[in-house]
């Protein structure tokens, strides 16, 4: 096979070439920076990327000279994104007969484990525009750290495998031999990431309203969390995702049960966080029984808590609820207000999960109001976001809001099909409380067109259906899983 690079594109080289190729470069004994950058990007299947170059040649005399010897004799290339590429079956031979230096290797892998540290949350401001920078780092980021698990843990490398872990699932991707179910039921990586591992996956299928399957993962969960001797406060983050799921699929009473069992250890460990999550999981079960006086006491207490444990983001949420509490109680100018000047605050901090609450509930305001139109733009802003973020709830409680709004403003197709996509939702997650209200939304659609006369005004079933499904926050790791480990 051919061995070339012509214009900066590599071609397949054959493996008798490769020393050929390799006896060209000027001998170790007068430049021995080529072979050494050669064997450092032999450690990077993605390429060496500008900002890693300028890091790791720091101590090279001429880098750009030993690039040029490489570029000139075929032996690297450059990608479209300024990475300095070098083809497989050279990176495989270098790897085995001309290995990095240790000093070489030591410094790449300090450089990784801190592009792992800063690898972006999913929950957190730019998600979307980080992911995709990140994912470009991502296949050298697991090939240079996974291996290091196998000689020593270091803090700082623990640390950067768990944010690695979790970027990888958020973003969908596999972490080679660390994070798939096989390596996770069979322990064969270290318990600590386990227990990290088990957090960030129940977090991100909670978004995807997975909750049988968060109810099978919690349980080992418990035992990992045990030998980390974090059990304690994980008892406490376990017991209110399942009060949460319990809250969702409407089993109140059974969230409430919980909740009340678990009052003493929350205000015992003295944490803040935690004290302002249990206050917050409260507050929401009373928002669905529709005891407000009670739901405003437990968010006024999580609003100061997150305040004192700094989450702005969850003072953030914790304040969409006390707006959606007045708004449900029948206070709607002090609701309208509140979501305005949380919605600018969200914006500000691109918090697109209570944006989006934010924009819903002020679809339901304009509902109340009478402005249809402007209901169903916000309720349609608000399923953009929520289908951007993926959070398959807060989009089918989009999708039923849109089939209130169209309903009102007598289109009753476009109502059916949201009201079945919201349906159809709910069944998946299992919570068949509010499918059935999307069947009753239905046919009571069905009975209102039906029954179409010219200039007849429809009864106004709209308002009691939709202010009794409430948007559910996010399962935050924040709140629960990151505290336990």
């Amino acid at each position: 096979m051919s061995s070339q690079v012509h214009d900066g594109q590599l071609e397949r080289i054959s493996e008798d070439s490769i020393e050929e190729l390799l006896d060209r470069l000027p001998p170790p004994a007068v430049d021995v920076e080529p072979l050494q950058l050669l064997a450092i990007c032999a450690l990077l299947p993605s390429g060496l990327f500008p900002v890693v170059f300028g890091q790791v040649t720091s101590c090279f005399r001429d880098p750009f000279k030993a690039t040029r010897s490489l570029l000139n004799h075929g032996l690297a290339g450059y990608g479209l994104s300024g990475e300095l590429n070098v083809l497989s079956s050279v990176r495989t031979h270098v790897a085995a007969h001309y290995p990095a230096t240790p000093s070489h290797a030591l410094k790449l892998a300090n450089i990784y484990v801190n592009i792992a540290s800063e690898l972006p949350l999913a929950r957190l401001p730019g998600w979307e525009a980080r992911k995709a920078a990140s994912l470009t780092e991502f296949t050298n980021i697991c090939a240079i750290l996974t291996p290091l698990l196998e000689r020593a843990y270091t803090r700082l490398l623990l640390e950067a495998i768990k944010c690695l872990i979790t970027f990888s699932i958020s973003a969908g991707k596999n972490v080679p031999h660390l994070t798939d179910m096989e390596s996770l039921q069979n322990g064969h990586m270290d318990v600590h990431l386990r227990a990290h591992y088990t957090d960030a996956l129940i977090y991100h299928r909670f978004g995807r309203g997975e909750y049988s399957v968060i109810r099978e993962l919690l349980s080992p969960a418990v035992v990992m969390h045990n030998q980390c001797r974090t059990c304690r406060m994980y008892s406490v983050a376990r017991a209110m995702v399942l009060a949460e799921i319990d809250r969702i699929q409407g089993r109140f009473d059974g969230a409430s049960r919980r909740l009340a069992q678990l009052r003493i250890t929350a205000e015992q460990l003295n944490d803040d966080q935690v004290l302002a999550s249990y206050h917050a999981h409260c507050g929401r079960v009373e928002v669905e029984q529709h005891n407000y006086m009670l739901a405003r006491l437990h968010f006024r207490i999580a609003v100061f808590a997150y305040g004192r444990a700094g989450n702005e983001a969850n003072v953030l949420d914790a304040t969409t609820w006390l707006a959606q509490i007045e708004l449900s109680d029948g206070n709607v100018a002090v609701a309208y207000k509140s979501l305005e000047e949380t919605q600018t605050l969200s914006k500000l901090s691109e918090n697109h999960q209570v944006l989006g609450r934010c924009i819903s509930l002020l679809g339901q305001v304009h509902m109340i109001q009478g402005r249809f139109l402007l209901a169903e733009q916000c309720a349609l802003d608000a399923w953009r976001l929520e289908t951007t973020r993926g959070h398959r709830f807060s989009i089918a409680e989009c999708d039923y809001q849109l089939a209130v709004i169209l309903a009102k403003l007598q289109r009753g197709t476009e109502a059916t099909e949201a009201a079945g996509a919201a349906a159809r939702a709910y069944r998946t997650m299992e919570i068949e409380h509010r499918a059935q209200s999307c069947e009753r939304l239905i046919e009571r659609i069905a009975v209102q067109s039906a029954g179409d006369t010219p200039g007849e005004e429809h009864p106004s079933f709209i308002e009691s259906e939709a202010l009794t499904t409430e948007p559910a926050a996010d399962y935050s790791a924040s709140e629960s899983t990151d505290s336990g480990t």
